[in-house]
Order: C-alpha cells, then sequence, then structure tokens
C-alpha cells in the first residue's frame, strides 16, 4: 500500500506526530497535573527559542511536501522506492518510542524550555537509561519513516535539516539542564549516550578497561592535580571536529599525491624519496588513528568509532584490538603488564633482535600483531569475539570492494601505487616515533619519567598531530593532540623540576634511540607475554 493508493490513511497516520506527541499529550498532562507542558514560545528570545522557531517552521514545510507528494509530482518524484512495510515499520516504531517516552517523563514532560516550567528532577532510569533525549529520537524515527513513505529530493532535505534543528534542540537544552542541575546532570551525561551511540566524552584523563582493577596511582592524573589549574585544562580537553576532518583531507592529499609522483617518476633514485615523504604524511594520519582511540578527533563517540573503523579499514589494523592494546599500554605504561613494550625484556639477543624488527618494520607487522598476536593473548570473550566480527566485516568489504569496484575498473595498480606503497614507507616514521615516545625512560617508574616529549618544528608538530609531546600526552590522554603544545607550556616549568625526559630535535632523539637499543629488566617482563592477574 503506497502513499498514492491510500492518501488519506497515510496522511492520517501521519497526524499522529501532532495528536499524540504534543496535544493529547499536553492534555493528559493538564488533567493529571494541571498545567500546560507546551513551553515552547516563553522564552522566544533565546537560543532555543530561535532553534524551535526554525524547526515548527521546518515542520510545515515538510508536512505540506507530504501531503503535495499524495497527490502529484510536483515537488519531484522518489529517488528510490524501500518497500512499504519498511517504512511502516519505523514510522511504528518512532512513534511508540515517543509516545513511551512522555510517558516515563510523567510530569517532568515539557515541550520546551522555561525556568518557570522547569522539572524539579532529571529522569534517568528505563528508557532515559539508554538515552538522553528519547523523545526527540523517536520523533525523528517517526518522520523517517512516514518520508520513506515518498523518499523525494525535497523531504529528504526537509528531513535532514529537521534533524539539524533537532539537534540544536536538544544542545539547547542540554545547556539548560547543566545549569539546572549541576553535578546531577554531569554525571548523567557522562553515563548515557546524547542518542542511542555517541555519548559525550568524559573529561577523565586516564582510560579504564572493563574488570581491571584500579588505576596504578602514578596514572591517576586528573583535573584536580596541581601541575595545571582546571580552568587552564578544561579548554584543552575539547577536540575539534572540524580540524579532525580537515586534517584528514590534507594528510590524504598529500600522501595520494606524492605516491602518485613516486609511481611516475623516472628513476627509483627519485621515487624512493617521494615515498619516504608521502610515508610521513601517512604516518600522520596514523597520528589520527591514535587520537581515535582515545576519543580525541570529536566530542561524540561515535564519530570517533567511525573514523577508527575506516582507518582500521584502510590500515587492515583492527580498530577494536589496537584500541584495547594501546589503553592498557597507557594504564600499565613502563611495567610488565604494559602490552606495548616491546623495547624492553631479559638481557639477550632476542630481545634486541625483537626491538629493530619492530622498530624497522612495525607498521607492516601490525595487521598480524592486532589481527591475531594480541587478541590470541589477551581478549577474551565478548571482547574476542566482536574483535573476531570486526575482522570478519572487513575482509567482506574487501572482497566486495575487489570483486565488484578494483578489479572490473582496473583500480588495483592505482591502489598500491597511491595508499599502500605510502603507508608501507610510513614505517620507519612510525617505528622511531614509537621508540623516541619512550626514550629514556624509567622502568617501573614514576609518571613524569616513563614516556618522553620531543619538542620540534612547529610543522611536524602540526602534521602528526602534536603527539611528539609524548610525556604531556601520557599525563592528560584526554587532551587532544592538537592542543598538546598550550598543554606543553603550562606543563614545562613543572617537568624541568622534577628532570623528566624532554628534548629538543627529533632526527637528534630518533638517533639517540636507535642506538641505544632495548632497556634490559630482571622482572621478568616478555613481550606479547600476558601477566597473570
Amino acid at each position: 500500500m503506497s502513499l498514492r493508493s491510500a492518501p488519506m490513511l497515510h496522511l492520517g497516520f501521519a497526524s499522529l506526530h501532532l495528536l499524540a506527541g504534543h496535544l493529547g499529550a499536553a492534555l493528559v498532562h493538564r488533567a493529571r497535573y494541571g498545567r500546560n507542558p507546551l513551553v515552547l514560545y516563553r522564552a522566544g528570545g533565546t537560543a532555543h527559542g530561535r532553534a524551535t522557531r526554525c524547526v515548527a517552521a521546518l515542520s510545515l514545510l515538510w508536512s505540506a511536501a507530504l501531503v503535495t507528494a499524495a497527490y502529484s509530482d510536483a515537488l519531484g518524484r522518489p529517488l528510490f522506492a524501500p518497500p512499504g512495510w519498511l517504512a511502516w515499520s519505523v514510522a511504528a516504531l518512532g512513534l511508540v518510542t515517543m509516545v513511551a517516552s512522555q510517558h516515563a517523563m510523567g510530569a517532568a514532560f515539557r515541550v520546551g524550555q522555561h525556568e518557570a516550567d522547569a522539572p524539579d528532577a532529571l529522569r534517568v532510569r528505563g528508557v532515559h537509561a539508554l538515552s538522553r533525549n528519547p523523545i526527540y529520537l523517536g520523533s525523528f524515527t517517526f518522520l523517517l519513516g512516514m518520508t520513506l513513505w515518498y523518499p523525494s529530493a525535497v523531504l529528504l532535505a526537509l528531513l535532514a535539516a529537521l534533524g539539524v534543528g533537532m539537534h540544536r534542540l536538544v544542545l539547547a537544552e542540554e545547556r539548560f539542564l547543566a545549569a539546572r542541575f549541576g553535578a546531577a546532570w554531569e554525571a548523567y551525561r557522562a553515563a548515557t549516550p546524547r542518542y542511542l551511540v555517541g555519548g559525550t566524552r568524559r573529561e577523565e584523563t586516564s582510560p579504564r578497561l572493563g574488570g581491571e582493577g584500579p588505576l596504578p596511582a602514578r596514572a591517576q592524573v586528573t583535573m584536580r592535580d596541581a601541575l595545571i589549574a582546571p580552568d587552564d585544562l578544561r579548554p584543552l580537553l575539547r577536540p575539534s571536529g572540524l580540524r579532525s576532518v580537515a586534517m584528514t583531507l590534507l594528510l590524504l592529499a598529500a600522501t595520494v599525491s606524492l605516491g602518485a609522483l613516486a609511481a611516475r617518476a623516472p628513476s627509483v633514485f627519485l621515487s624512493v624519496p617521494l615515498l619516504l615523504v608521502a610515508g610521513f604524511f601517512a604516518n600522520g594520519l596514523v597520528q589520527l588513528g591514535h587520537e581515535a582511540w582515545h576519543g580525541n578527533l570529536f566530542r561524540a563517540r561515535l564519530p570517533n568509532a567511525l573514523f577508527g573503523h575506516l582507518f582500521s579499514l584502510l590500515s587492515l589494523v583492527p580498530f577494536r584490538s589496537a584500541r584495547d592494546a594501546h589503553l592498557r599500554h597507557h594504564r600499565y605504561n613502563r611495567t610488565a603488564r604494559d602490552p606495548d613494550a616491546y623495547n624492553v625484556g631479559a638481557d639477550g639477543p632476542l630481545v634486541r633482535v625483537q626491538f629493530y624488527v619492530v622498530v624497522t618494520l612495525g607498521l607492516a607487522l601490525a595487521p598480524l600483531h592486532f589481527g591475531v598476536l594480541y587478541p590470541a593473548v589477551f581478549l577474551r570473550g565478548r571482547a574476542l569475539a566482536a574483535h573476531l566480527a570486526e575482522l570478519t566485516l572487513n575482509a567482506l568489504v574487501w572482497f566486495a570492494l575487489f570483486r565488484y569496484v578494483l578489479v572490473p575498473h582496473g583500480w588495483v595498480r592505482p591502489l598500491v601505487e597511491l595508499w599502500v606503497l605510502p603507508f608501507l614507507f610510513a614505517t620507519p616514521w612510525n617505528g622511531l616515533k614509537s621508540i623516541a615516545d619512550h626514550h629514556a625512560n624509567q622502568w617501573a617508574g614514576d609518571r613524569f619519567h616513563t614516556a618522553t616529549t620531543v619538542r620540534t618544528t612547529a610543522l611536524w608538530t602540526f602534521l602528526w598531530s602534536g603527539l611528539n609531546h609524548h610525556l604531556d600526552h601520557h599525563l592528560y590522554p584526554r587532551v587532544p593532540g592538537h592542543h598538546l603544545p598550550r598543554l606543553h607550556a603550562h606543563l614545562r616549568d613543572a617537568l624541568a623540576r622534577r628532570d623528566a625526559p624532554v628534548f629538543d630535535g627529533y632526527l637528534r632523539v630518533f638517533w639517540r634511540a636507535f642506538v641505544a637499543g632495548p632497556t634490559y629488566v630482571s622482572d621478568g617482563h616478555a613481550f606479547l607475554k600476558a601477566p597473570p592477574r
């Protein structure tokens, strides 16, 4: 049954959004509590009031477009034809979610915000434990289902605009709730996603792994730490999604362009240097992947995870496994439980060979390490199942790409020239950075001597996302990399007083770390061997 074949049935169902979602709920609320919860325009001069008027206007335009689509092609034909049952199911799910959420709000239900009508307490249980905004989520899902009845370009564009408008309303309401409920709101915000996924980042500085027990005391650097005032730290904890996207495009363009130049070079004596420079930029992309492990690219978790999984697909380095290993490294940095301490072990040739193999081939071997070796030792239960599911999905995507895109269009060779070779030539840069990051450090030392900061040129710092400030990063891992130079300016005197390993000149530290080789210890540490719990 299509919108054209039964327009009155479809439009009657569409009206439930207004009747059940607003007018009906308002009548029930007035009958139950003696007060109208529709407070949309009581603060018309506020950001919320402006967003409300915008959403109201877009809703009217969307409704008019749906009515027009039911009777004519004046606004364009549908771009695709989803099955009718899918559209009805999505719309019904959205309506049920919206009504159930309103019921769960009870006396706290409001459409809009105003100090005089603000609820006395937050609703944090039931459906609100799954999403901070289930009413908006249900409303948009309902509109999505109805748009799928006739997905023309106009209706889809208006739906997208409504989504943006609703998001602006959510942000305005969150600011209102933060001002009213303070610490209670912050705790709820940290524990519950804004919609269904992608909850707000926590302003904590040390990653936690489920079931691992408390963090070592030396790893617990918090906003209360005397190294930097909380008011100075807070702005440094805010990532820039726009900057992350721009950096990704810049580094990707440089990598691909230099790979293309290397492929057309007349001799190997020119192509190899060009590939090394391409590898330098590709290693900048690797640093962005590292930022995704920490959730430092975007404010919400979902885009961080999407970036991480996309980079995982391109690099063949599984996102979940690599993130688990890296956060575990932060927790147990330079101790026997550090899974990343390849440059430490009992005195002997095996550890030295292991050290130089990882330095020179580490990035090339990363798919094997994080795909097979690390998961086999450290992952169990659900974590291992999720890792295997990620590997399976990546394999299916690559199979489909080769089968239906790359081979039929003759794009395999360009893929190798523009991406695979530059990425392989990022290996020496990544290996040298990894040993510089922990050069002249103490084994099982205090937190100021288990990572290294190397001050280098502004351009180098910019292209590698500030992660040459690696000690600063370990002290405050929730600070995005592009803020680390500013963080280091605050910490510089404190690090100097503690004689922390801070050096100038990346190339000099690369060479010193390479010549120094691994650190020999006698506490039984073995790379890729899970210590007893």
